[in-house]
């Protein structure tokens, strides 16, 4: 592998030149309708794929085609593909007649051109999908599997966003949604798996090791229960805050946080008057029972605060 990557570029120009040579033979047997070329056309021939080879050896590399990254390439390289094989006909066609050389008529080399650049597109997308596939098959051992709660808006762009710019750190195992109706369709090519009953079960079977809680409009209760049954797996969750402090936060990815007790109350956060309570507690030895919850939380840091 190493070798061929390190004389990839010989490899690339030798492959051409052998498209080149049979899209002249497949030409010419289409014109012809014959399997084997006339003795008559067999210099012709000769000389005409010569000057071929020469002509699209020569506008490939000035069009850099051979600098590319093949794993990388995209829609417009192979427009360049397409412009420089193009050029390469037209100049062959202007040579022939300029010069009035006794070679193939324009039929010919017309198709021939039309093979060449469907030929040399098409056997440049195959190496880069299997190159593609390769390095996506070598990173998937070193990617994180992750499961999304909800199958709303949130979590189609926080799937393309791993899609794009996470692929290499986290691959989408799938989605779970409450609403029956969602369950065994796909979205951004996810499928929904299930319903949150389900979420032990899809991470036990698919080894997941983050959750992605993408519901940012719900009742304090359904997070609850959903959580406390995330929480069965010992899988780390993440939490997507509500639509307030996703307005303020227009970065989504940015915007997960990991579950706080809050969370956990299944109702709203009591607010204590904290003007007086100084004045009550200063000095004081003080004992708060309860101290999970957010009313003992709170009172624990303003004993802290003033003691």
């Amino acid at each position: 592998m190493k070798l061929i990557k390190k004389y990839r570029n010989v490899l690339l120009r030798i492959i051409d030149i052998c498209v080149v040579i049979v899209a002249y033979y497949i030409s010419e047997m289409i014109i012809n309708n014959n399997l084997s070329i006339k003795p008559e056309l067999t210099v012709t021939m000769i000389n005409n794929v010569i000057l071929a080879i020469v002509v699209y050896s020569i506008i490939l590399h000035l069009f850099r085609t051979y600098k590319n990254i093949t794993r990388y390439e995209n829609g417009n390289d192979y427009l360049v593909y397409v412009l420089a094989c193009l050029l390469s006909y037209t100049i062959i066609m202007t040579i022939i007649e300029v010069l009035n050389l006794p070679l193939l008529e324009m039929r010919i080399n017309l198709i021939a051109a039309l093979i060449i650049v469907t030929t040399i597109i098409g056997y440049r997308v195959t190496i880069r999908l299997i190159l593609s596939i390769g390095h996506e098959t070598n990173n998937k051992s070193a990617r994180k599997n992750v499961l999304i709660i909800g199958a709303g808006d949130a979590a189609r762009i926080v799937i393309q966003t791993l899609k794009t710019t996470m692929k290499n750190t986290y691959h989408v195992v799938g989605l779970v949604d409450d609403n029956i109706n969602k369950v065994n369709y796909a979205i951004s090519g996810n499928k929904i798996l299930g319903t949150r009953y389900d979420i032990p079960r899809i991470c036990k079977e698919n080894k997941v090791d983050l959750i992605f809680f993408t519901i940012s409009n719900i009742s304090n209760k359904d997070r609850k229960d959903i959580l406390e049954i995330c929480q069965q797996t010992q899988t780390k969750v993440r939490i997507l805050p509500g639509t307030t402090d996703l307005i303020k936060n227009k970065n989504l990815m940015s915007s997960f946080r990991d579950i706080e007790i809050e969370d956990l109350l299944g109702r709203e956060p009591i607010k204590l008057d904290n003007k007086n309570i100084g004045k009550l507690i200063e000095n004081k030895v003080v004992l708060v029972t309860g101290g999970g919850g957010s009313i003992g939380s709170e009172l624990c840091r303003q004993v802290m605060k003033f003691n």
